[in-house]
This record gives C-alpha cells, structure tokens and sequence, in this order.
C-alpha cells in the first residue's frame, strides 16, 4: 500500500529531506516533495537502505547519484556464486546500542556506507517475492483442503440425517407389521375354536360309519391275505379299482406312506433285469418319475462312476441307507475293480461315523440324519464323504460322479 512520504518520515522519526535523500542515493530520483506517494517496493528499500546506513544524496532529483564498480568480491560477484547471505547483507549496516532521537538531542551520525547496488536490491525482493508467494500459495492450499473437508462434512451429515429419516420409516413400518400379525393371531386363534367347536359338534351329531377294508372283504366270502391280495389285483387289473380307490381311508397315513416308500418302486420304460427278477413290487412310469432308471442309462452311468473313481485311485466305497435292491442293480453296473460295500441306514452317531471312515475311499450318506459330532468326523476325516438325497438311482449315482470329479 502507498504512503506519503511525510507521513513515513514522522513513523520513521526523520525529517521527509532526509527521507528524499536516502531514496535519490538508491536510485529514486523522481521524489522530490514530501507529499509524493511512496509505494511498498520502494518503502521497503527506503527502510533497508535506512537501516544500512545510507546517507542522504544532495542536489534535488537531477542530481546523478554515482554507483561503485562492483569488484571481484562484492554482493553481486557472490550472488552470482551462490554465497550470498540475504540477512548479512541486509544487517551489514545496523548500529549497536542505537537510541532513538527523543533519547538524544544529539544522535551520533552514523559511519558513512557505500550506496547499495541495485542487484543486492533486486536479489532480496525476489527473495521476499518468493517467501511471500510460497506462503500465499500454501494458504491457498489450506483453504482448498478446508473448503473440501466442510463440503465431505456437509455430504455425511446428509447422509445421516438420510439414515435417520429411513430408520424412523422403518420402525413405523415395523410396528404397523407388528400389529397386523397380532391381529392375524387373534383371528387365527378364533377360528381355531371355531374348527374345534364345530368337529365337536359333528362328532356328536353323525356317528362314525368306517368300516375296515378286510371287513368288507371277508363278508364278500374272501378268506385268507392271499385271496384278499388276488381280489384286488383282479379289481386292478378289470379296471374298476378306480372307482373304489379315491373313497379309500385310513387311520394310519405313515404306515402306509412307509410301506408305499419301501416296498414300491417306480421305474422306466425298459428295467434292469434285476429288478424284474427281484421281490420288489415296481411300476413303470415316465423316465423323468423313474426312481430306477432304464437298463442301458444305468449301465452308462455305472461305467462313468467307475472311471472317475479308478481315475482318482477310490476303489472301495461305503454306502450307508437305501434299498438293498437298488444298492444291488448300482453294484452291477460298477466296475469288478470297484468294491462296494452297503450299510443299513438308521441314523449316524460317532461310532457309527468312525466305523464307516476307518476302511473306505468313499463314504456316500443316502438320505442318512447324522448328529453333530458325527458330521464333523465325517468333515474332518480322510475318505470323500457324499451326501444324497431323494430315493432315485440315477440321482445317487449323478451326485457320486460330480463329488468324485470335485473332489478326487
């Protein structure tokens, strides 16, 4: 910022002559009245050169102030070579023990000094230049990272307050649900005493008329399993066992869901000839409802297991559950080099777990419930363990392929 110079010369405690002066000696011989603006570049050098000692230049501002021939070993030689100390050069000149003018009527005058050369000037305002724009740059900086801290502050207090309104949502959400549910279990209880009432009722009102089907048979003059089981093969076979099947009852639905699971099997067009040969009872029904898949699919399927687990070196295995008939039809079409040996299922415990990992390559759990221990022997232990599902051949022997493949 510009200042007068005679408003410089009274915060300087000097005369604005002698300020005129001390500026016409450094080279500003323009100023020649105290009511002349001084900038800040040519303040600052009128305060270095005050500082230095220099003295004031005669003459007005014609006058030519005369400048020293820089020698071998002046500022401007070591600056060029690097060894030039700035604040040296700007203390070169200071006093002392220097009292101010109100201290002394008589202040001493200070030693004379030779003129400062332009390039020691222009060496410290570049200096100076440098100073003060690597701290406005970094001020700059600083203002940039603020400004995009406040605005990512800005982001996550929206954000949370986002959070929050969904989270109110929610809980309302929550609570409306909370209150249909109780509703539904209050509607649901009714109308399960209703139910009960109304089975009360009907119990009462209208006696049971069931009648066993052995019963019936045996008033018809039938005597004996055997000539029950012909009348209704011969029912069956003359096409009227339909009329008579979808009224049948009974009391007992698991014995029957049992006794239809274990002794009824569904097969393809074109059986294994060891199940027309065996004593299960079977029934041919489209190939993708086969339990037991058609003679020469399952003797594929036999020669692919056998390749997978003479590839990965199995060569005995240990299957636990399933119908002894189907584990006879797999063992035929294994390969002689494949030794199968079948368990009877009912649930794993440990001991049973570590009888069925202690000599096999292969350990295949046929729809087998297993207890926690028993699972993690089988998950630590050394024999791929295979775990299937459903009651169809061809399904157990597709799951062992795909284990053996993954894990041989």
């Amino acid at each position: 910022m510009a200042v007068r110079v005679r408003k410089l010369a009274q915060r300087l405690q000097r005369s604005p002559d002698e300020l005129l002066g001390v500026l016409r000696a450094i080279g500003y011989r323009r100023y020649g009245s105290a009511e002349d603006m001084l900038p800040s570049d040519a303040e600052q050098k009128l305060r270095q050169a005050i500082a230095r000692g220099v003295q004031p230049a005669g003459g007005g501002t014609d006058s030519a102030v005369p400048t020293p021939e820089a020698d071998p070993g002046s500022d401007i030689e070591r600056l060029a070579d690097g060894e030039f100390d700035v604040m040296d050069a700007i203390m070169r000149g200071v006093t002392p023990g220097r009292r101010s003018a109100r201290a002394s009527a008589a202040p001493r005058p200070a030693d004379p000094v030779a003129p400062v050369s332009d390039a020691s000037l222009t060496a410290r305002e570049r200096v100076v230049a440098d100073r003060e724009a690597l701290v406005a740059s970094r001020e700059r900086t600083l203002d940039n990272e603020r400004a995009r801290i406040d605005a990512e502050r800005a982001d996550v207090e929206a954000g949370l307050r986002r959070i929050d309104a969904l989270r109110t949502a929610i809980e309302q959400e929550r609570a409306e649900l909370d209150q249909r549910r109780r509703s539904l279990d209050d509607l649901a209880a009714a109308l399960s005493a209703e139910r009960e009432a109304l089975s009360a009722r009907t119990s009462v009102a209208a006696p049971r008329t069931d009648e066993e089907l052995v019963t019936l048979l045996g008033e018809r003059g039938l005597r004996g399993a055997d000539e029950f089981r012909r009348a209704l093969v011969a029912l069956a076979q003359s096409r009227r066992f339909h009329d008579v099947v979808v009224t049948l009852r009974t009391d007992d639905p698991d014995g029957w869901r049992a006794l239809l699971g274990k002794h009824l099997l569904l097969a393809g067009p074109n059986p294994p000839d060891a199940l027309q040969r065996g004593a299960d009872a079977w029934i041919s029904v489209a190939p993708d409802r086969a339990e037991v898949p058609d003679a020469d699919a399952l003797k594929r399927l036999g020669a692919r297991l056998s390749d997978e687990l003479l590839l990965a070196g199995l060569r005995r295995i240990r299957l636990v559950g399933g119908r002894p008939s189907l584990v006879r039809m797999l063992q035929d079409a294994l390969d002689d080099r494949v030794s199968l040996v079948w368990v009877a299922g009912g649930g794993r415990s440990v001991a049973a777990a570590r009888d069925d990992v202690a000599d096999a390559d292969v350990v295949v759990l046929w729809d087998e419930p297993e207890d926690p221990q028993a699972r993690a022997l089988y998950d630590a232990a050394r024999p791929l363990v295979v775990r299937a599902t459903g009651a169809s051949l061809g399904g157990l022997v597709q799951a062992m392929v795909q284990a053996v493949s993954r894990g041989g």
